[in-house]
Order: structure tokens, then C-alpha cells, then sequence
């Protein structure tokens, strides 16, 4: 859990790039998603991320994406 804490910042930046979305932002719900993010062609525009932390080199290299 602390290694997803220290990582999870960064992987929503490189999820944001790479889906060309705006950056993810903290948001409040019980149990909380780790961002808002914002898409103007989709409908609706917002959607929740969660941030998972595999212990893989590449994101490529996860099975299950």
C-alpha cells in the first residue's frame, strides 16, 4: 500500500497522457476513487479513476489492463 501511495500521483499523470485527458483530481466519495477525470468527448464528460500499483516493469507487461 505505501508503494501504491508513493506511485499513484505519478501513474495518473502518465494515465492523463496517455488517454489525452486533463489531469485527474482529488475527489471525496467513501471509499474514494484517486481522481476525477475530465473527457469532452464523452458523454457525460467525468468520470472516476482508480489507481492500481502492479509490481510490473511496464504497464505492458500487466495482464489485466
Amino acid at each position: 500500500m505505501k508503494r501504491g501511495a508513493e506511485i499513484e500521483f505519478g501513474t495518473a499523470m502518465e494515465y492523463s497522457r496517455i488517454m489525452k485527458l486533463s489531469t485527474p483530481m482529488p475527489f471525496d466519495l467513501v471509499p474514494p476513487p484517486d481522481g476525477l477525470v475530465f473527457d469532452p468527448t464523452e458523454h457525460p464528460p467525468f468520470g472516476l479513476v482508480e489507481i492500481k500499483c502492479p509490481n510490473v516493469k511496464n504497464y505492458v507487461d500487466c495482464k489485466y489492463l
